[in-house]
């Protein structure tokens, strides 16, 4: 938080996600060939020394020379792969690319039948028995951007596929939210492990699928989208503190089945102005913008590091910083930085002025 380098390790994970966000500062903000050197020499690295041959996939985790600090712990490693590479060939329209893109997918496409206690699930290990709503979440985004990059139609219905998992299975209607675990016969797992609700990962999934339903689906599930956005965010919000809890119970226990569930970290907030900001420019409700303004509220008076150009990465209920490490020992440009470029994108905003 003060600006000190603390490792050289590289994580797979941050890389690819830089990657998305250096392609994406370069597709949809002037087109700045610094952006894309920046994109395409994480690239070069993460290409050369990230992948397993014989495991056919991305490693966690790399020293500052790209030797293996972590192998294959992780299918989201994968997932961001597929991430930044859709929007890296969006850039550069590059063969070898596009190789990595559809190599990778193939190779998550086949993974994903495997039971989801099978799949390599770091930093949250799936216990027997188990599905868990991170998976379909984030690799309908992936497939459903990798077909439209490639206009792949495997793709985009392997991306159907899973947000169809996501809407009949991790949405409970006779609780109106989604579980971030299930078994896999599709019923409710025993509490609390079964009755763990993440709101900000919702409300993130929610805008995923907002966005797949308008580029690869019919637009019909849009009004629900919408409403549980709102509704999400208003399970997660700590009326006594602010903010967006990590995690509670869909039955108000005091036990929830997460790690550091009433944290208040950076990224549930950027997830939520984002969704909020988009619902309300297609509504116009009120109820969205409100929300909207108490999030950014928060969020500016508790995450800005001004002498550093940042946000805080972690927070205690009441707000204060935090050292614990939660997922992943770093903070990578991702979280922040997409939401911000969402909202000018959806703002309309063709340049970025600071």
């Amino acid at each position: 938080d003060d600006g000190s380098w603390l490792s050289r390790d590289k994580w797979l994970w941050s890389q690819w996600r830089a990657i998305w966000v250096f392609s994406r500062l370069f597709n949809r903000f002037g087109q700045e060939r610094k952006w894309l050197d920046h994109a395409l020499h994480v690239y070069r690295f993460a290409t050369r020394h990230g992948w397993d041959p014989q495991g056919q996939g991305w490693n966690l985790c790399l020293d500052g020379e790209g030797r293996v600090l972590r192998g294959l712990e992780s299918i989201y490693v994968d997932g961001f792969a597929m991430y930044g590479l859709a929007e890296l060939y969006r850039a550069t329209g590059d063969e070898e690319v596009k190789a990595w893109l559809t190599q990778t997918a193939d190779r998550v496409a086949e993974r994903l039948k495997q039971p989801h206690e099978q799949i390599p699930h770091f930093p949250y290990p799936i216990a027997p028995g188990n599905r868990v709503h991170g998976i379909p979440m984030m690799f309908s985004l992936n497939f459903g951007e990798a077909a439209l990059a490639l206009g792949n139609e495997r793709y985009a219905d392997l991306s159907r596929s899973l947000s169809k998992e996501v809407l009949d299975h991790f949405y409970r209607p006779d609780r109106d939210l989604f579980l971030e675990r299930i078994a896999v016969d599709g019923s409710e797992l025993p509490a609390p492990e079964g009755t763990a609700v993440v709101p900000g990962h919702v409300i993130e999934d929610l805008w995923f699928q907002m966005y797949l339903d308008t580029e690869l689906g019919d637009g019909r599930q849009l009004p629900f989208l919408r409403r549980q956005i709102l509704r999400h965010f208003d399970l997660g919000w700590d009326s006594e503190f602010g903010g967006l809890f990590l995690a509670v119970d869909a039955d108000a226990r005091s036990q929830v089945a997460w790690s550091h569930a009433d944290t208040k970290l950076w990224w549930p907030q950027t997830e939520a102005l984002y969704a909020l900001l988009l619902v309300h420019r297609q509504t116009g409700e009120s109820p969205f913008a409100d929300a909207y303004n108490q999030t950014l509220s928060y969020c500016l008076n508790h995450y800005p590091v001004p002498n550093h150009g940042e946000w805080l990465q972690k927070l205690n209920r009441q707000g204060q910083p935090i050292r614990e490490v939660v997922a992943l020992p770093v903070k990578d440009p991702f979280h922040l930085p997409r939401s911000l470029m969402l909202q000018c994108e959806e703002l309309e905003l063709k340049e970025v002025r600071g």
